[in-house]
């Protein structure tokens, strides 16, 4: 539920701040996306089960610019 509602708030926001359509999003979302689950994707192929904690601990670092740039863009619409 989190993740859901974490995502279609975020895209509206996302919507209303850059002043664009959805399927323009979605066209600059697409390389991160198709990247995200690549690196995902290669993560759970390769990892054995003594390596779990490490592959969490490598999501986190890879999802922290997100948090900076969504807190930058937050600061930006709420000027307006």
């Amino acid at each position: 539920y989190f993740i859901f509602q974490h995502s279609i708030q975020g895209w509206k926001q996302l919507k209303s701040g850059f002043n664009k359509q959805s399927a323009e999003l979605w066209s600059y979302s697409l390389p991160f996306v198709v990247a995200a689950t690549i690196i995902i994707i290669g993560g759970l192929t390769i990892m054995n089960k003594n390596m779990w904690g490490i592959f969490f601990i490598l999501l986190s670092c890879m999802s922290m610019p997100h948090v900076l740039y969504m807190n930058k863009f937050y600061k930006r619409i709420r000027l307006r």
